[in-house]
């Protein structure tokens, strides 16, 4: 819901333990908006979704992310590069590989609840 302020309410169901709470988080500004959008955008693609899944278990190399799931290095070099400039991912160079790792470790309780909707 926008308010005509230039601010946002926007509504999320949180676990708590077992149990589910909503919980309402106000934006400032249209920038935060933005952000959101963005952050959402760089999770619409199931390719995203099973590497953010796959950096659960711990920080992964792009070689090793793309054998798991038999894609071309520079595909997901392309997906992580679309989840790090949304804040998801985070990467760290070493002599020639690049590793990444998750940022946000509670998107994975969003995926496990988006997935009980269905």
């Amino acid at each position: 819901m926008l308010n005509l302020d230039n601010r946002a309410s926007i509504c999320l169901i949180v676990q708590i333990g077992n149990k589910y709470r909503e919980a309402a988080i106000v934006t400032q500004n249209n920038d935060d908006l933005e952000y959101c959008s963005d952050f959402f955008k760089a999770l619409a693609h199931p390719t995203r979704i099973v590497l953010v899944e796959d950096l659960a278990e711990g920080e992964k190399c792009v070689c090793d992310l793309a054998q798991k799931i038999d894609a071309d290095i520079s595909t997901v070099s392309r997906h992580l590069r679309e989840l790090r400039n949304a804040g998801i991912v985070a990467n760290q160079k070493r002599g020639n590989q690049v590793f990444y790792s998750l940022r946000t470790p509670c998107i994975l309780n969003f995926l496990q609840c988006i997935r009980k909707l269905q």
